[in-house]
């Protein structure tokens, strides 16, 4: 869920912290624990507006911390040198709201490629169900989240969560998440420095995994022997991705 490039991972961004928040906004807690951390922190407006009743940065470092709300909140957090961004998995914008570069692999591009898979064999579900107990009618309560799959199985989530609104944000990071799992694979291209976490790679490489997907991490590397290079590992296939139209 975190992304670096081009970041320092040193100094106060790994240094374990000690922090609460209560009635704050998730944009207003990432933008302190970031603050404490040297980062400055952008987030996209539709996570930044989650009231959260409380949180708490508990003996984590800043990368831990915000690595963990993003696996709560359905997000990718990445940093880049000293800015650091938040924003949704699996829908294509900035933290800003603009829309992420989309790249384009092709044969001629394309040092290695590795698992490229369109759908895998992970388990899929009609809906995702986040549970928590309410007190005031002594009762468990399961707020439902559809995933737009076509089969029969719900997935009710293991643990427990403190209050509603905590039980459907998890249950639409499952979701999300779900998406992202539906297909998967790596490829390794000539240095591309418009590759961005979240955002579209279109593949056109062959027949049954050709088509979008989303970007869900890069690293960069410069060597000697093979240059600049970058290697980006796939996942959520869009429409007809791996369509094989022969």
């Amino acid at each position: 869920f975190s992304q670096c490039r081009s970041a320092s991972l040193k100094g106060k961004v790994k240094q374990p912290a000690d922090r609460h928040w209560e009635k704050k906004k998730l944009g207003q807690v990432l933008e302190d624990a970031a603050g404490d951390a040297g980062l400055s922190i952008k987030v996209h407006p539709s996570l930044a507006s989650r009231e959260l009743d409380y949180e708490a940065q508990d003996n984590e470092s800043f990368l831990a911390f915000a690595d963990r709300l993003a696996r709560e909140h359905g997000a990718t957090f990445a940093i880049k040198g000293t800015q650091a961004g938040f924003v949704p998995r699996n829908v294509g914008v900035s933290a800003t709201g603009q829309p992420l570069p989309t790249i384009v692999i092709t044969r001629g591009t394309v040092i290695s490629a590795s698992g490229l898979t369109p759908v895998t064999d992970r388990p899929r579900f009609k809906k995702k169900k986040g549970r928590w107990y309410d007190v005031k009618k002594a009762k468990q309560v399961i707020e439902e989240v559809e995933t737009g799959d076509d089969v029969e199985p719900d997935d009710v989530l293991r643990f427990m969560e403190p209050d509603e609104a905590s039980a459907k944000t998890r249950a639409d990071s499952d979701r999300v998440d779900g998406a992202r799992s539906k297909g998967s694979g790596s490829v390794t291209i000539e240095g591309e420095p418009t590759a961005e976490p979240e955002g579209t790679a279109i593949i056109d490489l062959r027949a049954g995994v050709d088509g979008s997907y989303t970007i869900a991490s890069i690293t960069d590397t410069l060597d000697r022997g093979s240059g600049y290079t970058t290697q980006i590992s796939l996942g959520n296939p869009q429409g007809s991705a791996g369509a094989d139209r022969r």
